[in-house]
């Protein structure tokens, strides 16, 4: 049912009066007022399914049944978007209380996950087979990047490999003025990231400094699984009615999952949402044949 899925003494905004939005707390039924009943609009449908019992903050035992579909749990941001349009001085006042001292939704069930692990770059889990590569030869896989140039291979160079977001082979670095085209397999992480715990959301990248544009900042490493795997972990993280770990998960491409939540790096503490000015991108990492073998080398 609707009315046991709400979290009782949880903030909530709720429609009353008119398409406006007020502040609320969803309560007990048993604290529900039963003379409340005759005048609320609702007061009818009290005990029954698809509705819950509010009260209204601002107010002095100012109590309403609701409709679930007309409960929406607050959000932080949530007084900046609309609390503070609200004319009335006390419903704006308890609002802006209660976002402050909103509480950061748990599992409902206490789930420990196995111990993480932090890695340099992404590992195959068993169930995802490594995919095949073709090598190519160096001469064909090297850029043509003066080695007079001050950001050799850079965001700002026309560094042919760059601009099909493809990493330079090793041999570039031997080039005067260095390669700035490998942050890959060199395991960089960007010296003006900072990796700290961001309050209610678990740990975070931040920005301890102005990072030009186009910098790489890490590679988003973590385990490599399949479709069905991830599948089954899916299942396992319903079952524990802990939502959150799905945000771990990540689409590679169309049979391959990178999932950070158990073996990660720094790159996959970033954030990549619409909000943020970081970008996710594919790179394309060279493979050189070997003269003498005839094999491919990473």
């Amino acid at each position: 049912m609707l009315t046991a899925a709400l979290s009782e003494l949880m903030s909530y905004y709720c429609p009353f009066l008119d398409t406006r939005f007020y502040p609320a707390v969803v309560t007990k039924l048993e604290d529900y007022p039963k003379h409340c009943m005759k005048m609320d609009k609702y007061g009818k449908y009290f005990n029954q399914a698809g509705y819950v019992p509010v009260k209204w903050a601002g107010c002095d035992n100012l109590f309403q049944m609701l409709p679930a579909r007309c409960v929406v749990p607050m959000f932080p941001g949530l007084y900046e978007l609309m609390g503070k349009r609200l004319e009335e001085i006390p419903y704006r006042r308890a609002w802006e209380e209660m976002e402050r001292d909103l509480a950061v939704l748990k599992p409902s069930i206490n789930y420990k996950p196995e111990k993480y692990r932090k890695i340099k770059t992404s590992v195959y889990h068993p169930s995802c087979p490594r995919p095949r590569l073709d090598g190519c030869e160096e001469s064909d896989c090297m850029c043509d990047c003066p080695a007079t140039d001050n950001d050799r291979c850079g965001p700002n160079s026309r560094c042919t490999n760059r601009a099909i977001q493809q990493e330079c082979p090793e041999a570039c670095e031997a080039i005067g003025g260095g390669c700035n085209n490998r942050g890959v397999s060199r395991r960089e992480v960007n010296r003006a990231v900072e990796i700290r715990e961001a309050p209610g959301k678990g740990m975070g990248a931040f920005a301890i400094q102005d990072i030009p544009k186009g910098s790489f900042i890490a590679e988003y490493a973590g385990e490599l699984i399949s479709i069905k795997e991830m599948n089954k972990r899916i299942a396992e993280i319903t079952a524990h009615r802990n939502d959150e770990e799905k945000h771990y998960m990540m689409a590679l491409d169309g049979e391959r999952i990178i999932d950070c939540k158990e073996k990660g790096n720094e790159g996959s503490t970033t954030s990549v949402s619409l909000s943020t000015p970081s970008k996710m991108f594919l790179l394309t990492i060279s493979r050189l044949m070997s003269p003498s073998k005839g094999k491919t080398n990473e």
